[in-house]
């Protein structure tokens, strides 16, 4: 017979109340991990992504040897820390010189591993790289507009499938219904070519518009960060 274990403290009760399905689910839980080797610009890539996810990530600064996503036997580890953090959407950094600045982007289903993206990062440049009014960062917890530029994400499988995840991890929290002056940033994906992607990130100034009641003006936006994605691949 199988035994069931239940939890015995508050805390316990609390935790496995907020993994229970629900019937509108929250939003998707990221995790960010290292692989055994990463080079100055992954570390970077990967900090700035927790950044942007930071209300609803959770970060692993230790090399991780027993990831490897593609390998068999290698996703145990990383479907135990999915599991452990309740994280349904992982990104796993790695540098090597066959694949240099390598991000395997996946989702999980019920911990397990539902499906997985690799793509190479090239021309990045940081948050710190662009001036801009501190001040009017983007809030934690904020909604973003998400824009898919070029035929390619509709008609390239591989751009599709890169669309949907990335979809997953940036989103955040589903809404029925949105108030455009809480939306403060928007990130752009532009499909250069069938195997290359252009992402950066915006900050949205929202102006109030005359005769009107509500700030539902776009006015000025600048670049925050952004990298372009090369050899997208798919499992």
């Amino acid at each position: 017979m199988l035994e069931i274990k239940t939890a015995k403290t508050r805390k316990g009760k609390r935790e496995l109340e907020k993994r229970a399905p629900k019937l509108v689910e929250s939003g998707k839980k990221t995790l960010i991990l290292h692989g055994t080797k990463t080079s100055g610009v992954l570390n970077a890539v990967l900090a700035q992504i927790y950044h942007l996810k930071k209300d609803s990530a959770v970060k692993y600064s230790r090399k991780n040897e027993n990831v490897k996503p593609f390998e068999a036997g290698g996703e145990t580890s990383l479907e135990f820390f999915s599991l452990k953090t309740d994280c349904s959407v992982f990104v796993y950094g790695s540098h090597s010189k066959k694949r240099p600045d390598n991000l395997v982007i996946g989702r999980t289903y019920d911990h397990h591993i539902f499906d997985l993206v690799e793509v190479g990062v090239e021309n990045f440049k940081p948050m710190e790289s662009f001036s801009y009014n501190k001040k009017l960062a983007p809030k934690e917890g904020s909604k973003p507009f998400i824009v898919f530029i070029g035929e390619g994400f509709e008609a390239v499988e591989e751009l599709k499938h890169l669309k949907e995840v990335l979809l997953d991890l940036l989103r955040g929290e589903v809404v029925e219904n949105l108030n455009l002056a809480g939306v403060h940033r928007a990130y752009v994906c532009a499909a250069l070519s069938p195997n290359r992607v252009f992402f950066y990130s915006l900050r949205i100034e929202t102006e109030k518009v005359r005769h009107c009641c509500t700030k539902n003006g776009i006015g000025r936006s600048w670049p925050v960060h952004g990298f372009c994605c090369s050899s997208a691949s798919s499992s």
